[in-house]
């Protein structure tokens, strides 16, 4: 129930806590479900699948979801969820993303973030730009509290990623690629409208993470309902500013 799952013949592998971020993508979400829950129990994993739902906004705002989850999950956990000492790490995973090989392996990161999806079929299984870091993306708790999280200020399709390498980077904790076995595709699905401002916005926040993300986010949690595959979390994110 609420998409967890715990291996009984051993002890777990690693201790998981799987964070969707999502909106307005029902198809992906049964095929990812469907899919993951095979090849997550397969690796021998602890773990639990968040599906983590923006509502009230069109623009979708990955990075105000991302650091919600995190505190829900991880800094606040309730009587709804496991304690967060039963997971070692948090993975932000794209809803349209499956691995294509169990030996990609979805262990925890030993020091410092972990990237994944680094080749995508869509984009004929190639990493198309140099930064990216989108995707497939796993923290240690300690590392996620060390960037501040993602910004809150990216509205709409793009930009998010793109900062949370420059935090990585800026906070020389960087992070690890692993070469083989990282291979995905991509399930169809309506493409988003892509934030205009973003090259703008990630020009004025670089290096500036500590007054914009974990520490800064707002948002209401407007409920939390256990499903069998996944736990939901409906979250609010407020607005973007008319500026």
């Amino acid at each position: 129930m609420g998409g967890q799952f715990e291996p009984t013949d051993c002890e777990p592998v690693s201790r998981v806590a799987i964070v969707i971020p999502y909106k307005n993508r029902e198809h992906n979400l049964r095929v990812f479900l469907y899919n993951m829950h095979p090849f997550l129990q397969k690796q021998r994993l602890k773990y639990t699948i968040f599906v983590v739902e923006q509502v009230n906004s069109d623009k979708f705002n990955k990075g105000k979801v991302n650091n919600a989850a995190f505190i829900e999950i991880i800094q606040k956990p309730t009587k709804n969820f496991t304690l967060a000492s039963d997971f070692e790490c948090v993975v932000y995973h794209d809803v349209d993303l499956l691995p294509t090989s169990y030996m990609n392996l979805y262990t925890c990161p030993e020091k410092r973030p972990k990237h994944l999806s680094i080749l995508v079929g869509k984009i004929d299984y190639r990493s198309f730009y140099p930064i990216l870091i989108g995707g497939v993306i796993f923290f240690k708790f300690e590392n996620y509290l060390q960037v501040n999280g993602y910004s809150n200020r990216f509205w709409g399709w793009g930009g998010e990623d793109d900062d949370m390498y420059y935090r990585l980077d800026g906070t020389r904790l960087g992070f690890d690629r692993p070469s083989n076995n990282t291979i995905y595709k991509m399930l169809r699905h309506t493409t988003q409208k892509r934030n205009m401002k973003r090259f703008k916005i990630l020009k004025e926040i670089k290096n500036k993470q500590h007054d914009d993300g974990l520490n800064t986010v707002n948002y209401k949690l407007k409920s939390i309902f256990k499903y069998r595959l996944f736990t939901h979390l409906v979250i609010d994110v407020g607005q973007p500013d008319v500026n």
